[in-house]
């Protein structure tokens, strides 16, 4: 056998392990992350009511009524370095829209995870529980 066909099918194996691994992991090249949106809002108040989006793909309106309940939702950061994910939270006539994730925020989402928890003061930040730093006052 040649070296250009023994070096081909060397290719080809590494190729197809690297595949396979890969494939386990969902994301190839780049990252995955995950958004959580988290209620602690008291279970007698309104419910927390928001729609999540990016470019490419509409998340849809979704409803958390329990405290401590949570929402997630986890993609690939693409090729070009440059995802962007925006909520609208709605808590009774409160509101607040902002970004839950830029890919130029790989140092801050570090642990591949962005969690975004909604109190009666405004909207907290985290990527370890239980320690949140405030982000976001309410609008009224």
């Amino acid at each position: 056998m040649s070296k250009i066909m023994s070096f081909k099918i060397l290719f080809l194996i590494t190729l197809s392990h690297l595949l396979l691994q890969t494939s386990a992991r969902k994301c190839f090249l780049t990252n995955e992350y995950t958004v959580h949106v988290v209620t602690f809002l008291p279970e007698d108040s309104p419910p927390l009511e928001f729609h999540c989006a990016s470019g490419d793909d509409d998340l849809g309106n979704h409803k958390l009524t329990k405290f401590g309940t949570e929402y997630k939702f986890s993609f690939c950061d693409n090729i070009r370095h440059n995802t962007l994910f925006f909520c609208t939270l709605n808590w009774g006539k409160k509101k607040k829209s902002f970004d839950v994730f830029r890919s130029s925020w790989r140092n801050k989402c570090s642990s591949s995870n962005c969690v975004w928890a909604a109190q009666e003061d405004g909207i907290y930040f985290t990527t370890k529980p239980p320690v949140y730093n405030k982000e976001f006052d309410w609008e009224n």
